[in-house]
Formats: C-alpha cells, structure tokens, sequence
C-alpha cells in the first residue's frame, strides 16, 4: 500500500482517495505515517475512518486519523 502511495506522489497526483483502514492503531501507524509525508508534500490524501468509532479511543481507522 506504501509503495502505491508513494508511486502516486511520484506520478504527480494531487489528490488520493483510499478506502482502507485498521482500527485501534496510533497516528505513527505506516499509512497514516506515509499519509502525512503526502500531506507534507502538497498532496491532498483522504481515506475512510471506518466504522468501529462507537467502540471507543483509539478505534478508528488509520490512516484517516493521521497527524495532518
């Protein structure tokens, strides 16, 4: 997934939109870590949160709850 992001990034994307997700994991979890290099970047990254947030902190979905 990493390797598509950042070949993304390489082939001028502005914009990348993701449907993937792992709940109860930090913001330093690999994709949201290399959503936020996007971000840095001037890419815009958007990814679904999931549907585990009634359970409580920490359970949605990484990487839409990345640092950026």
């Amino acid at each position: 997934m990493i390797a598509a992001m950042e070949r993304a990034l390489a082939d001028g994307m502005q914009v990348l939109n993701m449907s993937i997700g792992s709940s109860y994991q930090w913001p330093e979890y690999p994709t949201a870590a290399a959503a936020d290099r996007m971000v840095n970047k001037r890419m815009v990254v958007v990814a679904s949160i999931g549907n585990s947030g009634a359970n409580g902190l920490y359970s949605a979905a990484r990487p839409a709850w990345a640092a950026r």
